[in-house]
């Protein structure tokens, strides 16, 4: 199966397929599996990598799963939401996370959560140029984030807090 998302860390390069998550090691050397789908992955196409642990977000059932970096590998998924949190992750088109998840979705939304909550969260002033988002670029905390619009060739940086960089 082919590969559908990439998650670099320091140590490996994480590849999401139809069925299971493989890591290249930092050499290119080798990879090995380290999560299976077990055939019960409706449709994961978004991977993410934080504090050694992988999170996957499988739009086919709108969860975040977390997979947690145990001595030989990786645990069994868990649900990351917290208990009686539920979102649509239908329209998502990326997922990063620096210690809050952080969700673009493809009709403007940024979707944030932070322990598992969904907190309050929106561009402001809003850009109404743009009508379809496609990336977040960069991961920096301190810097915030930048989203690219697919509509328009238009890059807008994001504070944490939600305003324009700039506004």
């Amino acid at each position: 199966a082919g590969a559908r998302w990439l998650a670099a860390a320091s140590d490996a390069a994480y590849v999401v397929t139809d069925d299971e998550v493989v890591a290249v090691d930092a050499s290119g050397r080798s990879s090995a599996r380290v999560v299976s789908g077990d055939g019960q992955w409706q449709n994961v196409q978004f991977i993410a990598v934080y504090g050694g642990n992988v999170y996957l977000l499988d739009q086919g059932v709108s969860e975040l799963y977390k997979h947690e970096k145990e001595a030989d590998g990786f645990g069994q998924r868990q649900r990351w939401l917290a208990p009686g949190i539920t979102a649509d992750f239908s329209q998502a088109v990326d997922l990063a996370i620096d210690g809050r998840v952080w969700i673009l979705q493809l009709d403007g939304p940024v979707l944030r959560f932070d322990r598992g909550n969904r907190t309050n969260f929106k561009i402001l002033p809003i850009d109404e140029l743009v009508e379809l988002w496609s990336a977040f670029l960069g991961s920096e905390v301190a810097s915030g984030r930048t989203a690219v619009g697919a509509t328009r060739p238009v890059v807008v940086g994001v504070r944490r807090d939600g305003v324009k960089a700039g506004a």
